[in-house]
């Protein structure tokens, strides 16, 4: 049975991900702690009365999450890096495997090293004994990658397990901006509306004349003539 040797996936792109998460993602988190915690500060010191402490507590609360949130980000990007230089490596030994296959002697066709064929028992038993370290060593790395595939499977699972900020961690109904309606209370407002409507009738005197005629019928209620 031929070793497969094939290993997909591409370092780079792992490289490229683990950067953006930390240089980018994670810079912005720390900014927005930062103004949170600016914010929080200055609410505390300037503004009048409890609210001032309420919102400062809120938002210290909030920066304390964001850098929760920030080491997450950190930990995810160096679960990247970790992936990407286990598959790196294990890419480059099958490669190795391939051409130490092929140096001995086994027939190789793309990342495939074929059964071991020759005529010559003596032949064949070299071949078979390259095939049987080949065949080792792929189950090797194999195994590597399972380990590395495991943790960053894990990582994932805590990820997504709870989401590190909610909306409501900044604002909620009591202290920003009021919940959503309910599809309930939005049908009640919209029929309560429409029920303060006033009924159609004629249109009030006067609406429809022209501005001259209006300013005459204004004149005489005000018990003033005309001048023409």
């Amino acid at each position: 049975m031929p070793i497969d040797t094939r290993l997909d996936g591409n370092p780079a792109a792992l490289f490229s991900g683990a950067q953006w998460l930390r240089g980018r993602l994670g810079f912005e988190v720390d900014n927005g702690a930062t103004t949170m915690r600016l914010a929080g500060h200055e609410a505390r010191h300037s503004w009048v009365g409890a609210g001032g402490a309420a919102f400062s507590e809120r938002m210290t609360a909030a920066a304390g999450l964001a850098d929760r949130l920030r080491a997450e980000i950190e930990a995810t990007a160096a679960t990247f890096s970790d992936y990407g230089q286990t598959l790196a490596t294990a890419q480059a030994r099958m490669q190795a495997v391939r051409s130490l296959a092929g140096g001995q002697g086994l027939m190789v066709a793309g990342t495939l090293i074929l059964d071991p064929v020759a005529a010559d028992p003596a032949t064949y038993a070299r071949l078979q004994t390259a095939y049987v370290l080949a065949m080792s060593q792929v189950a090797e790395l194999r195994t590597l990658m399972a380990s590395a595939r495991a943790l960053a499977q894990a990582r994932q699972a805590q990820v997504r397990a709870v989401p590190p900020i909610q909306p409501t961690d900044v604002v909620s109904g009591s202290g920003g901006a009021p919940p959503p309606a309910k599809p309930d209370e939005l049908r009640s407002r919209a029929f309560t509306t429409e029920q303060s409507k006033p009924a159609p009738g004629p249109e009030p005197a006067g609406r429809n004349l022209p501005a001259h005629e209006q300013t005459h019928v204004v004149q005489q209620r005000n018990g003033v003539q005309a001048g023409n």
